[in-house]
């Protein structure tokens, strides 16, 4: 197999130029959960910051760090009590209980149950494509020059 690069024209970047200047760009946030898939998380923010969002930070439930699938320790960038969201993306949203929905903030969850045999990066970007539009999700694609 042959990586081949796409170059970067103006047509190809025109979506992210209408989307910064005339779409109303959010305050994201990704929880952080314990055990967190550490390819899916990734997958999940490295797309996702591609997206330019107004801002782009983690959290944890109680702002603590956490331990992923294979022990990583995953700090929180933000804080649930003093940066604002507008939406939050949860990865295992089984994993939340009842205690943790009392302290999350009354923002949208939007909650990624990645499909089993489904490489993460394509799942993200068949979300962008949901979202924003199939332009706007080659754009993204583009930048992570993954094709």
């Amino acid at each position: 197999l042959e990586h081949k690069s796409n170059r970067v024209s103006i047509p190809a970047i025109f979506p992210a130029i209408s989307r910064f200047f005339f779409q109303k760009r959010i305050n994201m946030a990704v929880l952080l959960q314990n055990g967190a898939d550490e390819f899916k998380l990734g997958s999940l923010l490295d797309v996702y910051s591609r997206t330019l969002p107004k801002s782009l930070k983690t959290f944890s439930i109680d702002n603590q760090p956490l331990k992923s699938k294979y022990g990583l320790t995953l700090f929180p960038s933000g804080n649930l009590e003093h940066d604002q969201a507008d939406e939050i993306l949860v990865l295992d949203p089984s994993a939340i209980t009842p205690a943790d929905k009392r302290n999350l903030p009354k923002t949208p969850l939007r909650n990624y149950s990645f499909v089993k045999d489904q490489y993460p990066l394509d799942f993200c970007l068949e979300e962008i494509e949901n979202l924003y539009g199939k332009k706007f999700s080659n754009f993204v694609k583009l930048t992570l020059d993954y094709n």
